[in-house]
């Protein structure tokens, strides 16, 4: 009910009540658990008024995971809701996520919904594609 309703503080309540979660462990899992609610209302939304792509953004500090697997490696770059390989990745290396932002824990990343014109450039960009992107604001 409080994710719901948006109400961090009272899912903090409501985590501390059960045994052997403390009050750093509520906040965490709290933090978490609404940032996660938020991006999947934010696809499901995004979704139903036709947007079908997005733009993985990190919090492009020097705690955004940067390894195998890592977030770095997907700031900036563009993906189809349900599917995990970047369409639009700006460099020639193939990017491939399992999951979306938000899905680790703890992660900071969200999507930013654009809107994907398909209508074919002069020239063909350096990734291939050579589509023209709009943000969505």
């Amino acid at each position: 009910q409080s994710i719901i309703s948006g109400n961090q503080k009272e899912l903090i309540k409501s985590l501390k009540r059960i045994k052997g979660v403390n009050k750093d462990r509520a906040v965490f899992i709290a933090r978490d658990q609404m940032h996660k609610a938020a991006e999947s209302f934010k696809q499901v939304q995004n979704v139903a008024l036709g947007i079908e792509y997005y733009e993985w953004l990190t919090a492009d500090d020097e705690r955004v995971s940067d390894g195998i697997g890592g977030h770095k490696q997907n700031n900036h770059r563009i993906f189809k809701y349900g599917s995990n390989e970047a369409i639009i990745s700006y460099s020639s290396k193939r990017v491939m996520y399992y999951g979306k932002p938000g899905d680790r824990p703890n992660c900071r990343c969200i999507a930013v919904g654009v809107i994907h014109n398909k209508k074919k450039k002069k020239k063909k960009s350096p990734d291939g594609y050579g589509y023209i992107l709009v943000k969505k604001k």
